[in-house]
């Protein structure tokens, strides 16, 4: 409906389009070259020599750009001189082409100066007959027709370093307006200005308020000078040596990344909605099609939620969108019976033929404004028709919840309840009564949209088998109405080759195997899309393993916003409300274990959690994320970055496989063993023989010897320890005797070090020792030899220091391993070894005990 804050911005310093709104019938169609008009000051001189100054990307560099204004009691006028210096060869096109854009119906264009200035040479290239008057329809792709014309003139011979100066005067009034002005004054660009000048001459009879808007300026310098005249008020902004504003990518739309002034007239929000209902106070329908049509879904439908429904998708479906947008078009709908019989109209077309439907159908409704850019924005914007550009429908049934719908919408799912939301944040009711903007309520993300389940049936490594993949993609909300519509423009094939473009840059040569299932549920607004895939080499060569797998969450990828840069001075814009989710099952024909895991990330814009787990020949991950804002502020874009490498790094997920090696006797294992056990056996033999020296047992108590009292627990500890140790070793020896066992725990590990098979192999020959003197302590102890507390503390000592070496041994060889219960075991160890050595040198019946 209006021009949109970039499109202004874009046009105001380029002087494509520079409008001075107000309410009465334009001139003919057309353009004269004369002089400036009188009202007109010259606020700088082009300078023949600009001094040194930021240049711009572009090869252009703005040394002056004016902008003034005259509202008049008959017809406005804006005046625009624009003076750039080509700096380099790349703003040699965008100089040599002067192009005004205005529109005829009712504007006229008179344009006044076109010079170069070389080297002090002054070269004239107005040539009115070289003005050529072209009408390009720039939206015509998106059915948007609004009847403006470019006047276009190519300068001849423009040079590097050449200053190209031009002015020309736009007058007319914007008829939609009701005679009052609304607009927007620019204080900055992408470009830097060596001098930037702003005059608005308001009469005395009216009054225009001024809004700064976009990044604060220094020493107020949004604020204009005022001159009271005897005519009126002049307004000043007189600025100079203008830095370049940068807009940065991923911005939120309402972010203005500009300094402009809101100029209006218009007091406040109730007389923007006086003029929009009277500029849509449309006839209602007293007969013709639309009443007939009407009156028939009335008798069909079961309740005024199905009219209402039935009305809403008719006017969705079947009326579509152009929009024509030239004089009063702009603002003012098209008769709903002319909309009904041609069956296309635009946003204020679709809506004024909604609201009369449901009106004749007895149901509440009216036209509201929106904005499809500023949303919460809209409060702090003075009262101005410039902060909408679109129109929809509030509807109410009863005492219910009012209903906002967008009747541009195609192919909208569910039902009426998801039209207690909108998607624009502010709304303004045509209602001469409405005094404010109204508050409207996001659809939450509560299901994911999209649910990506991928299944795959994985082919053992070491066939030439395909592995096959079931994809199944859901999706709900306001992607499934885009989905509905994208997949009822494509061809099937169409479809099959965009879901298969997907997974091809992961999995190359990928091919499709089914056709695509395409379920679409528009009642429950849910919309599922299954594919069939066969992957021919779904293993490849791996370096820590010959087989290598990956699987790569994209879908989630696609969604982590990420400013792209390392400083910035824009918040970073969210898809808000949203959560989407992954969900994985791997089908094995072998089993790969995996370890449990679970990992989140959350900040104040979003929540991340990661899953995995796994059971016989399956494996499960999930992905999901939810974002719960609708941008980054700055403050917290460096922890929002940070957060999004965590989670990056988790979504590519390895899979690795080595064939088992061919089984049989591991004689190097085998015979380090058989050299162990008699070795052991022998030393334990001459530690029991060892007999101290005697002496005589200090505070002995002959009336305690015997195996009794607390040396009973004593005892059987250590048979238990003995025993755990056997068992240890037992357990181990089907392991150390298989070549193909051992070679799983130490070379096809998955934490393969070069230190773990040696490791290994001396823990086993350390138990095998421990096992041969724990029998030696155990019948040390039952014969009370004087031998067996020493005996006792050398054993423990070596059970603390096999722990210890566990622990030392895991760090080297597998970082990262949870190593609770071995620090547990070997604390244990070296608790219970102080407390019985502490009790055998002072029991007194230990001293009267082991005495032979």
């Amino acid at each position: 409906m209006t021009v949109s804050r970039v499109m202004v911005f874009a046009l105001a310093l380029t002087a494509l389009v520079l409008a001075a709104p107000t309410g009465r019938a334009g001139p003919q169609p057309g353009f004269a070259v004369g002089p400036r008009p009188e009202w007109v000051v010259s606020a700088a001189p082009a300078p023949d020599q600009p001094g040194p100054g930021e240049a711009a990307a572009n090869g252009l560099r703005d040394l002056v750009f004016e902008h003034q204004v005259r509202l008049g009691a008959h017809r406005s006028e804006t005046y625009v001189r624009r003076v750039v210096q080509v700096t380099n060869e790349s703003g040699l096109q965008a100089a040599s082409q002067l192009n005004i854009e205005f529109d005829p119906s009712f504007q006229k264009l008179t344009i006044h100066q076109v010079i170069v200035r070389r080297a002090g040479q002054v070269l004239e290239r107005l040539d009115r007959d070289a003005i050529h008057l072209v009408q390009r329809e720039k939206d015509l792709d998106a059915q948007i027709y609004d009847g403006r014309l470019s006047a276009v003139l190519f300068l001849q011979d423009v040079r590097v370093g050449d200053i190209v100066e031009s002015a020309f005067t736009i007058s007319g009034d914007d008829p939609t307006l009701g005679g009052r002005y609304a607009g927007a004054l620019l204080l900055g660009s992408v470009e830097p200005i060596g001098h930037l000048y702003i005059r608005v001459l308001v009469p005395r009879d009216r009054h225009v308020k001024f809004v700064p808007m976009g990044p604060a300026l220094a020493d107020g310098a949004s604020v204009p000078a005022e001159h009271v005249t005897s005519t009126g008020t002049e307004y000043v902004w007189d600025r100079s040596d203008i830095k370049a504003y940068t807009p940065e990518a991923d911005a939120p739309p309402s972010f203005e990344p500009l300094p402009w002034v809101e100029a209006t007239e218009f007091a406040d929000w109730q007389e923007v909605a006086r003029l929009g209902a009277e500029l849509f106070d449309v006839p209602v329908a007293l007969g013709g099609q639309l009443k007939e049509w009407v009156h028939k879904t009335l008798d069909a439908a079961l309740s005024p939620e199905e009219f209402v429904l039935r009305a809403t998708r008719f006017v969705q479906d079947e009326i579509r969108y152009v929009a024509v947008e030239v004089g009063m078009s702009r603002r003012r709908p098209t008769d709903p019976e002319v909309v009904m019989r041609r069956r296309y109209g635009d946003c204020k077309d679709k809506a004024a033929l909604l609201t009369s439907m449901l009106l004749l159908g007895r149901v509440s409704a009216r036209p509201v404004l929106v904005s499809t850019n500023h949303g919460r924005s809209l409060d702090g914007w003075a009262a101005s028709p410039l902060a909408f550009d679109h129109a929809i429908v509030r509807a109410r049934l009863g005492d219910g919840d009012p209903l906002f719908i967008d009747p541009t919408l195609t192919l909208q799912g569910g039902g009426l309840e998801r039209m207690q939301y909108s998607m624009f944040d502010r709304v303004l009711e045509l209602d001469p009564a409405t005094t404010a903007l109204r508050k409207t309520k996001r659809e939450p993300a509560e299901e994911p949209s999209p649910l990506v389940r991928d299944e795959f049936h994985v082919a053992t490594p070491e066939t030439s088998g395909p592995t096959l993949l079931d994809s199944t993609r859901v999706y709900r909300g306001f992607l499934a109405d885009a989905m509905r519509a994208t997949v009822r423009a494509m061809t099937k094939e169409q479809l099959r080759r965009a879901n298969l473009n997907r997974y091809a840059q992961d999995y190359p040569g990928i091919v499709d195997v089914g056709d695509v299932e395409v379920t679409d549920d528009r009642d429950r607004n849910e919309l599922s899309v299954v594919d069939h895939f066969a992957i021919p080499a779904f293993w490849q060569p791996g370096q820590a393993a010959p087989f290598l797998a990956q699987i790569h969450a994209r879908v989630i990828d696609s969604f982590l916003d990420r400013p792209s840069t390392a400083e910035r001075t824009a918040p970073l814009g969210l898809l808000y409300p949203f959560h989407a989710r992954y969900e994985v099952e791997v089908l094995l024909p072998l089993d790969l274990p995996l370890k449990p895991e679970t990992m989140g990330a959350e900040t104040r814009s979003f929540r991340y959690t990661f899953t995995a787990f796994s059971e016989h020949k399956h494996l499960s991950y999930t992905f999901d994320l939810k974002n719960l804002a609708r941008e980054v502020k700055v403050v917290d874009l460096a922890e929002h970055a940070a957060r999004v490498d965590e989670v990056r790094a988790t979504l590519l997920r390895n899979l690795t496989y080595r064939p088992a090696p061919a089984d049989g006797p591991n004689w190097p294992i085998i015979a380090l063993v058989v050299l162990a056990v008699p070795a052991s056996a022998w030393g334990a033999r001459r530690a029991y023989l060892y007999d101290p020296p005697a002496h005589e047992p200090k505070d002995a108590d002959p009336r305690w010897p015997g195996l009794g009292g607390w040396l009973t627990v004593l005892g059987i500890y250590v048979v238990l320890l003995t025993l755990g140790t056997a068992y240890e070793v037992a357990k181990l020896a089907p392991v150390i005797a298989s070549k193909a066992r051992w070679a799983t725990i130490t070379a096809d590990a998955s934490s393969h070090s070069p230190m773990l098979g040696p490791l290994v192999a001396g823990e086993v020959l350390f138990e095998i020792a421990l096992t041969a003197f724990g029998a030696m302590m155990v019948f040390a102890y039952f014969r009370r030899k004087r031998s067996f507390p020493l005996h006792f503390a050398a054993v423990s000592a070596a059970r603390v220091a096999l722990g210890l070496g566990d622990i030392v041994g895991a760090s080297a060889t597998a970082p990262g391993h949870d190593m609770r219960d071995a620090v547990s075991r070997t604390v244990g160890a070296f608790l219970w070894a102080v407390v019985w050595i502490a009790y055998l040198r002072a029991s007194r019946r230990a001293s009267a005990t082991f005495v032979r």
